[in-house]
C-alpha cells in the first residue's frame, strides 16, 4: 500500500508542475498544471518564460541574438564597453 502510494505520489509530481511559470529541462509550467515545451522565435506568446530565450515582446518570442544586437547597439551608442565601463573612464584609467 505504502509503496503504491509512493509511486502514484512520484507520477503525479512528475506529471504536474507548480508554481505557476517554472522552467525546467525547456519547458515551462503552464497555468494547466502541465509542463509545455518552451516556444522558438516568433511564436506566440503571453509571458517570457514561454519562450526559450526568455524574452516575450508583444506576443511574439524573439531570438536572444536579436535582444544581444539591440544592447551592443545602445553601449555603442552610450560609449560603454564589454566590462560595464564607459569608454571615457576605461581611457582615463589606462592613462594611469
Amino acid at each position: 500500500m505504502l509503496l503504491d502510494f509512493a509511486y502514484n505520489f512520484k507520477n503525479f509530481l512528475d506529471n504536474h508542475c507548480f508554481p505557476y511559470g517554472h522552467r525546467s529541462a525547456g519547458k515551462y509550467c503552464a497555468d494547466s498544471r502541465e509542463f509545455l515545451m518552451q516556444s522558438k522565435s516568433d511564436a506566440s506568446c503571453e509571458n517570457n518564460f514561454e519562450c526559450k530565450s526568455n524574452v516575450c515582446i508583444s506576443g511574439k518570442c524573439l531570438d536572444q541574438s536579436f535582444l544581444d544586437r539591440i544592447i551592443a547597439f545602445f553601449k555603442r551608442l552610450f560609449g560603454i564597453d564589454s566590462n560595464g565601463q564607459s569608454n571615457e573612464t576605461s581611457s582615463a584609467q589606462n592613462q594611469d
